[in-house]
C-alpha cells in the first residue's frame, strides 16, 4: 500500500515545476538593445529586473512540463508580462514581450539570451 501512495505522489508531483523553478533561482545577465539586463529570480516567487538604471520588482509564475515554459511576471501597477522561456544549463532564453500583450507562441529574433551569474 505504501508503494501505491508513493507512486501516486510521484505522479502528482511530475506535473509541478520544482525543477525549473530551482534552475531559475539566481541572477541572470544579458544585453537588450545595448542595455545590460539583469533578472533575479528568488525562491519565494519574487523577481527583480533591472534594465539600465530602471529597476522593477514583481512576482512570477511558471507553467508547463518541458522547454519552452510559459512565464508570467506581474509587475503590479506596471502590468503583467506573459512570455516563454527556455533554460539550458546556465543559459536562459526569454522571448521579448511587453505587458498586456498575448503570450508569444515561439521564439523570434527578439529573444534575449541571459547567462546565469
Amino acid at each position: 500500500m505504501k508503494l501505491l501512495y508513493l507512486a501516486l505522489v510521484l505522479v502528482l508531483l511530475s506535473g509541478c515545476n520544482f525543477g525549473i523553478e530551482s534552475e531559475l533561482e539566481g541572477r541572470w545577465v544579458g544585453t537588450v538593445e545595448g542595455n545590460e539586463v539583469t533578472l533575479v529570480f528568488k525562491e519565494n516567487k519574487e523577481v527583480g529586473i533591472q534594465v539600465a538604471e530602471e529597476l522593477s520588482q514583481g512576482t512570477y509564475s511558471i507553467y508547463g512540463s518541458s522547454n519552452p515554459y510559459d512565464l508570467d511576471i506581474d509587475f503590479g501597477s506596471k502590468g503583467k508580462f506573459a512570455t516563454i522561456i527556455s533554460v539550458n544549463g546556465d543559459s536562459l532564453r526569454l522571448e521579448n514581450n511587453v505587458p498586456g500583450k498575448a503570450r508569444p507562441l515561439s521564439f523570434s529574433e527578439k529573444a534575449v539570451v541571459l547567462t546565469k551569474q
